[in-house]
């Protein structure tokens, strides 16, 4: 198992049965949920558990990487409530022709 440098997710490696390749899982220990995977998401898996390692340690670095440039611009933009917007609704008949 391998941890994120926040320590709030986590990396396993499993060799799976059929096909016999490894896969990884980044999963968040807190909610005891998957919140990657690779052969869920992305339907791959990997000759070696170094090979699936490397693999997760990108997708981890990317997802922190995203999650702190949400959380910059979050603090930098005034969060505004969307406005509310009346909708009126019309029924429209045609008249009949030739009556």
């Amino acid at each position: 198992m391998w941890h994120s440098g926040d320590d709030r997710l986590t990396v396993t490696v499993d060799l799976m049965a059929e096909p016999c390749l490894w896969r990884w899982e980044i999963r968040d220990p807190k909610r005891d949920e998957v919140v990657a995977s690779s052969w869920t998401d992305e339907w791959m898996a990997y000759e070696s558990p170094e090979e699936a390692l490397r693999a997760a340690g990108v997708r981890l670095d990317s997802m922190s990487r995203s999650s702190r440039i949400r959380a910059r611009s979050a603090r930098s933009t005034r969060l505004r409530r969307p406005r509310r917007v009346s909708v009126r609704r019309v029924l429209l008949i045609p008249p009949r022709r030739g009556v």
